[in-house]
């Protein structure tokens, strides 16, 4: 299973896995269109105007994954990487080592370094399928992971291979919503409500099980690629 969306529709978390630097993120989604439309897939907010935000840029050439960082009184620094395309589930991630360190990752490739300097404020808002910087997502969404690390090259190449995130960093990872069968995680307490009516769909990425046991997704369904 995951959650389709249409644009209009999200998920606002109960309280933000993350703080300042170092984190990083991971998720699969399958858009629905990349043409003319410019989608919001992770949100990190300060609720002020300060935010980090992933999103899948279908209204821009090359339909690229785009990170996007604000830090009021200094500005915007974003960058791009990959191409989006609809039909399958991509791997989608961005990790941030430091204010001055982030790379964003496109089914496993990733961008050059960036080092623009910003600093946003601590956030306090976690929001899954819109963001500060662009319009909600249309298309499928799964696999929500978030660490308080910085992951590597290796790490985000074995997610979007399909390797469990309980497996990557375990120590680390803060959140894991898989979004298989409801909006409950695996890893924390937080919560999930809804704006709009999101719909479960069949589709899902094949992830593997954990080694330690506990959640997989169902290996009968929807392939990665």
């Amino acid at each position: 299973m995951s959650y389709l969306l249409d644009g209009s529709e999200f998920f606002t978390a109960s309280s933000c896995p993350i703080g300042d630097p170092p984190f990083s993120v991971h998720v699969f989604i399958r858009p629905s269109t990349v043409t003319g439309n410019n989608d919001g897939v992770i949100d990190f907010n300060d609720g002020s105007g300060d935010y980090t935000s992933v999103n899948m840029m279908g209204g821009t050439a090359g339909d690229p994954l785009r990170i996007r960082v604000f830090n009021a009184g200094v500005g915007a620094t974003e960058f791009d990487t990959g191409t989006f395309v609809t039909g399958s589930f991509q791997s989608a991630g961005l990790a941030v080592a430091s204010t001055t360190s982030r790379k964003s990752y496109y089914e496993g490739t990733p961008s050059a370094e960036e080092t623009e300097s910003r600093a946003p404020a601590t956030p306090t808002n976690f929001i899954i399928g819109d963001s500060s910087s662009a319009s909600g997502l249309n298309g499928y969404i799964a696999e929500v992971a978030v660490w308080s690390s910085a992951l590597t090259d290796a790490n985000f190449t074995s997610l979007s291979g399909g390797t469990n995130p309980q497996d990557i960093d375990p120590g680390n990872l803060v959140y894991y919503a898989p979004l298989e069968t409801d909006k409950i995680a695996v890893i924390s307490s937080i919560t999930l409500s809804d704006t709009g009516t999101p719909a479960q769909d069949a589709l899902h990425p094949t992830i593997s099980a954990p080694s330690g046991g506990g959640s997989i997704v169902p290996l009968i369904m929807n392939q990665l690629h």
